[in-house]
């Protein structure tokens, strides 16, 4: 099983990562509408698919998991 983690790490590239980090750190904030058509080109840039969102939601949760 900690092999599939491994693999699941290593198949999302750190700039789809670095994303994800972006948009969560802003995902709490009143103003997050401005952010809106810069999270576009950004998923468009990156070609962000759902899987990658699948994915990203998996790793978080073995963070999460992880830290506790």
């Amino acid at each position: 099983m900690h092999d599939q983690e491994s693999k699941r790490r290593v198949s999302l590239s750190s700039d789809k990562a670095d994303y994800f980090r972006w948009r969560d750190d802003r995902s709490g904030y009143e103003d997050y509408d401005s952010y809106a058509d810069e999270d576009q080109q950004l998923r468009r840039n990156l070609r962000i698919t759902a899987a990658d969102e699948i994915e990203w939601r998996q790793l978080r949760e073995s963070e999460f998991r992880i830290e506790f």
